[in-house]
């Protein structure tokens, strides 16, 4: 790597560079460097150079020449009035051609698609990504823009005598009469021209040398059929305006790692000062990692230096493919602030975008940091990245061909055989040819290995391990049996920290019953004790199958599969082991204990309406294929039911599924209602009520139901097989928007607890009506206790918030959530909040005496204005506010948080004095709030402790930091379970005085 200055006008420094190492080539990427005459210095040395001089690039820097140049000669541009960033009306797209001077042109046969975001007139609109080809555009297209733009605009270069040598972007806005010129570029620098690159097929230097010498004629590009390419920067928090720079960037290695991905660089710093160009003071050549000269960069270390940063590209079958690759590689890189759109391409590649929130409306295109915030949950919120898993064992491929063992003795296989295998991902039970390793033709073995995933900890907090053996030899056995082979044995690992030998018991019964279903023989439940490997009471489960077919029987059969083909689905007993990661998530945020009752059926706990086990679907397939009338089957497991046939599919067809065939179980209606999940996120988390998918021939449809029922199963017809074009998923699901939220019993389409509230009397509620006494700290639990008090499970409801100050955090998030608001006095009541008084009765006379006699009345006519039962006084407001004859009429009535572990710092100021006096421990207490005996009118108005939550001290936590992990760690869980259990009636203030004493 060469640091070389730019220093213009006459580049001194590169000439002699160039000439003292013999350079052959120079391809100029900025376009700011060519409007300073670089590419005209070069060449005057001698140096070829792919890069137009400065009278041609102006073609690209002035926006006035441009379009008086176009003018002159016959090419259209859209019209623009006024706009420093113009965005005209209509569709958009790029296309990009080299050009050698001397009339020669190589156009890049694919368009590219850009998204840009606007700011202000004076910034315009800056590109954050790209993708290629855009559907937007076609060959007769591209041939009418060459004809109709680029080659005018390269003829009338030549013959105004500024031939044009190097990169020519044209940037065009698609009209019913035909695309029109917008603006022209000519760097390679972009993410326009970075989505572009990876498409081409061949030596990318052929060309430029053949653009530098004048030869281009004849010459063209070449893209990688069936490929796509999408690109997304990561920025810089802040961009384009004032953003901070010098963060360590961390990942790009890994980004690396993603098959086709290609990471440019656009603002970095290398730990030894090459940089990219700095946009003030001496520009810099940075070769090591240019746009179009990517290394490995796991040896060096890199800052941040600029706005947009880097960005990501990747390329794929389909712009699904290539969409989830660059964003799997975007994930992988991590710096400070870093910040990107999520939804590149997106509307290119999206199924479906209805939500089960009609409120949350389209999906806003504002800039979004890379830890999205909110509460619309999705799988990979909650840790699961099925993109990244299926590029990894994308990337795990070529491993496994190498020792493919053929026929003739050796390994690597066939194409053939190397074909089968890239096609066949994760969750597809794998083949191996006994015939070819005992040289008689006649066996197939076919494999599958899982693990229970996270359903096992639900097993574990539920203590009911009984029947998840069940669905770890369903998850093999019907992977086997999907593939036409009948399961011979199965074999179970538990690993552990410390071995619960009852456990372990429920575990291998539970495997043994699963064997039993599936006709196969339980080899071993083997046991291993890990210890320091696991949390305490951790474990992991994972099984191994084996079956065995002829390899003439061997599904699916994909010369037989053909558009019309019906598409048949046996139910699910439930989740079975899909989504749990994600169903985690939401049960957590929204406060739900699982041994509490369901809120969807009160008839059992909440863990037991997630555990049933997956059903085991052997014997029914195996008689569907012994019969003759099955063609392809799919377990629908990991990936969901959109990837369900990812792996069985011909790329030439998909599986079209109406949603109106089947209705979605009730506990997935809740959970996507509360957790504001996506039809599209619940296609590809969960079965979606379909445990096993079938495709039958239409003519041999009704036997095969007929056979199906003969088994006991209840099939639906659910679809049926359609052209796919390239591309496109391997299933198309219509409809899920509105039939997954009909009650079929109403007859009605509406949002799950919508539909519950209109059924319910309010005049029989008998939800505890709270009152929240806030004060003026931003961070505080409010927002979360809301969520938690909405769903239709809760026992109590927030009905107002009190606050002394307008615009306090927590008046506005009432607001926001559409709940009442009361302002107290903001004169004496505002005052004495402020000063934190003491706890004195003011019935005595003694400490703030009328004031809080004021301040309590404000209180009493709030909660009587609302018909408030329940009183929760936040920790930044003083308990010592409410007066003792408030808290004898409202006994059992008034919890309060306090910010640290009772007895210890009772006053106001807990989380400051715990990091004045440097304890390692503090925590929250939630209690009842009593008044002060007659004996000791000056005692704390804190009675019997409902819970307490610990935490421990950082030796670098502020009290800023503190109180935010103790907010969000302690006193949210905590008080979302007192209260409930307070308006259950769970616990009561004399059961709790009776429990202290």
């Amino acid at each position: 790597p060469v640091d070389v200055p730019l220093l213009p006008p006459h580049f001194q420094e590169v000439k002699d560079f160039c000439e003292e190492r013999n350079v052959a080539l120079v391809v100029v990427g900025s376009e700011q460097l060519l409007s300073n005459g670089l590419a005209d210095a070069l060449r005057s040395a001698g140096t070829a150079v792919v890069g137009p001089s400065k009278a041609a690039a102006e073609l690209c820097t002035s926006a006035e020449f441009a379009r008086s140049f176009t003018q002159r000669h016959g090419v259209v541009m859209e019209p623009i009035v006024d706009q420093p960033a113009p965005q005209p009306a209509g569709a958009s797209a790029s296309v990009i051609a080299v050009c050698d001077g001397a009339g020669g042109l190589a156009l890049l046969p694919a368009a590219v698609q850009e998204t840009k975001q606007s700011w202000s007139q004076d910034q315009g609109a800056v590109s954050l990504g790209a993708f290629a080809p855009s559907p937007l555009m076609n060959a007769d297209a591209l041939a009418k823009v060459e004809a109709e733009i680029l080659r005018p605009i390269v003829k009338g270069l030549i013959t105004e005598g500024r031939p044009y040598v190097g990169v020519l972007q044209v940037e065009l806005v698609l009209k019913p009469s035909g695309p029109r010129a917008v603006s022209f570029r000519s760097c390679i620098s972009d993410p326009a021209a970075q989505a572009a690159l990876p498409l081409l097929e061949g030596d990318l230097l052929e060309v430029f040398l053949a653009c530098a010498e004048g030869t281009l004629s004849g010459k063209c590009f070449h893209v990688r059929p069936e490929t796509s390419v999408v690109a997304v920067v990561m920025a810089s928090g802040g961009y384009p305006g004032n953003f901070k720079t010098g963060f360590m960037i961390s990942g790009i290695d890994r980004a690396l790692c993603v098959p086709g991905a290609h990471v440019f660089h656009g603002s970095t710093l290398r730990e030894d000062n090459v940089s990219v160009p700095n946009e003030e003071g001496t520009k810099k050549l940075r070769r090591s990692a240019s746009a179009f000269g990517l290394q490995r960069t796991a040896a060096h270390h890199f800052t941040t230096c600029g706005g947009r940063v880097l960005t990501v590209a990747a390329a794929g079958r389909g712009l699904n493919e290539a969409r989830e690759r660059a964003y799997v590689g975007v994930r992988a890189i991590t710096f400070a602030d870093a910040w990107y759109l999520p939804e590149i391409a997106v509307t290119a590649t999206r199924p479906f975008t209805n939500t089960f929130d009609d409120e949350l409306g389209e999906r806003s295109d504002s800039l979004r940091p890379c830890v999205k915030a909110g509460h619309e949950f999705t799988y990979l919120d909650a840790g699961v990245d099925h993109a990244a898993i299926e590029a990894a064992v994308h990337s795990f491929q070529p491993l496994l061909r190498r020792t493919m063992v053929s026929s003739t003795g050796g390994t690597g296989g066939n194409d053939a055989v190397e074909g089968e295998c890239s096609a066949r991902t994760s969750k597809f039970a794998k083949s191996c040819s006994v015939g070819d390793l005992l040289n008689d033709g006649r066996t197939m073995l076919i494999s599958a290995s899982s693990t229970v995933g996270t359903k096992l900890h639900v097993a574990t907090l539920m203590k009911r391990h009984d029947t998840i053996g069940i669905d770890l030899v369903a998850l093999c056995a019907n992977d086997i049996a999907a593939r036409g082979a009948r399961p011979l044995f199965f074999q179970q690992q538990i690993c552990t920290g410390k071995l619960d030998a009852h456990q372990a018991m429920q575990l291998a019964k539970g495997a043994s019953d699963g064997c039993v279903e599936a006709s196969c023989s339980l080899l071993a439940s083997d046991v291993a004790e890990l210890p320091g490997v696991f949390a305490e009471g951790g474990s992991d489960l994972t099984g191994f199958a084996v079956g065995a077919v002829d390899p003439a029987a061997m599904l699916p059969q994909p010369s037989t599969l053909a558009s019309g083909d019906a598409v048949v689905a046996l139910p699910s007993s439930g989740l079975h082991c899909n989504g749990f990661s994600l169903i985690r998530a939401v049960i957590q945020d929204a406060g739900l204990e699982y041994k509490q009752a369901a809120p969807f059926d009160p008839t059992r706990s909440l863990g037991e309406a997630l555990m049933p086990p997956a059903r085991i679907y052997v014997r029914p397939i195996l008689a569907l294929a012994q019969a003759g009338l099955l063609l392809a089957a799919t377990q629908v497991s990991s990936g969901g039911l959109s990837r369900c046939f990812n792996d069985v599919l011909p790329s030439h067809l998909a599986a079209h599924l109406n949603t109106d065939a089947w209705e979605l179980p009730t506990v997935l209606r809740w959970l996507a209602v509360v957790g504001k999940v996506r039809a599209h996120e619940m296609a590809s988390t969960f079965n979606c009520g379909l445990g096993m998918v079938l495709v039958v021939a239409q003519d041999k449809l009704e036997s095969a139901l007929a056979l199906l029922r003969e088994h006991r199963e209840e099939p639906m017809v659910v679809g049926k097989l359609v052209q796919r074009a390239a591309g496109d998923e391997a299933v198309e699901i219509e409809g899920a928007e509105g039939s997954w939220l009909m009650l079929p019993e109403l007859g009605v389409s509406l949002p799950f607890p919508d539909v519950l509230s209109s059924l319910q009397d309010p005049s029989t509620e008998t939800r505890m009506r709270m009152a929240v006494l806030a004060g003026s700290e931003e961070v505080n639990p409010l927002q979360q206790l809301i969520q938690e008090t909405a769903l239709p499970a809760s026992t109590a409801k927030i009905v107002a918030v009190l606050g002394c100050k307008a615009g306090t955090a927590a008046l506005m998030t009432a607001k926001a959530a559409g709940i009442t608001e009361v302002l107290l006095d903001e004169g004496e009541s505002a005052k004495l909040v402020g000063d934190a008084c003491d706890a004195a009765d003011a019935d005595s006379g003694g400490g703030p005496g009328t004031a809080a006699k004021h301040f309590t009345s404000q209180v009493q006519r709030a909660m009587d204005s609302v018909q408030a039962e329940l009183l929760v006084v936040l920790d930044d407001v003083d308990i010592g506010l409410l007066t003792g004859s408030f808290l004898s009429t409202h006994k059992g009535r008034v919890i309060v948080v306090q910010a640290s572990l009772l007895p210890s710092f009772p006053g106001p100021n807990a989380v400051e004095e715990a990091v004045r006096y440097g304890v390692c421990m503090t925590g929250c207490t939630v209690a009842f709030a009593v008044p002060p005996s007659a004996h000791r009118p000056e005692a704390t108005r804190y009675g019997p402790q409902i819970m307490q939550q610990s935490l421990d001290v950082k030796s670098t936590d502020t009290v800023a930091t503190l109180r935010e992990r103790l907010v969000k760690r302690c006193e949210l869980p905590a008080l979302k379970s007192a209260v409930q259990m307070v308006a259950s009636g769970t616990v009561n203030l004399e059961q709790e005085a009776k429990c202290g004493s």
